[in-house]
């Protein structure tokens, strides 16, 4: 059984675009790739395009998409009148666990457990890169 997603941008006109994505969709998974990733709009639009996902991977052409991937009909993004109907009727529309949001540059998630808000989505990398043992 998959966490399923949403995976939203903020359009210029304060609606929102989003997909579902079917699996690995909590934050250290999907929300993970997202941020470390799709860090640009250009590559949420290119997310976006390839309408419902089986799975996200760090790149397009390694993601599953039902329709490129598995030639299943084309399941497009839904738009959503604001971030606000994204967030009260997302998670239902698109029977979603978490829903992320693209929105000036930055990642956002919805739906952590006790969090009643949006939450920023940030990876964060360690300053050492190795650490070498002597025998």
């Amino acid at each position: 059984m998959g966490t399923p997603c949403a995976i939203g941008m903020k359009m210029a006109d304060g609606s929102v675009r989003a997909s579902r994505c079917n699996y690995d969709g909590y934050v250290a998974g999907a929300g993970a790739i997202l941020a470390g990733w799709y860090a640009d709009a250009t590559k949420v639009e290119a997310i976006l395009t390839l309408g419902e996902l089986s799975e996200i991977r760090e790149e397009l052409a390694d993601c599953v998409a039902y329709h490129r991937d598995r030639h299943e009909p084309m399941r497009s993004a839904v738009l959503f009148d604001s971030v606000e109907d994204y967030q009260s009727t997302g998670k239902g529309e698109m029977s979603a666990d978490y829903l992320y949001l693209y929105e000036d540059g930055k990642w956002q998630v919805f739906g952590l457990y006790h969090e009643l808000d949006w939450v920023s989505v940030e990876v964060k990398t360690s300053r050492y890169k190795s650490i070498e043992r002597a025998l």
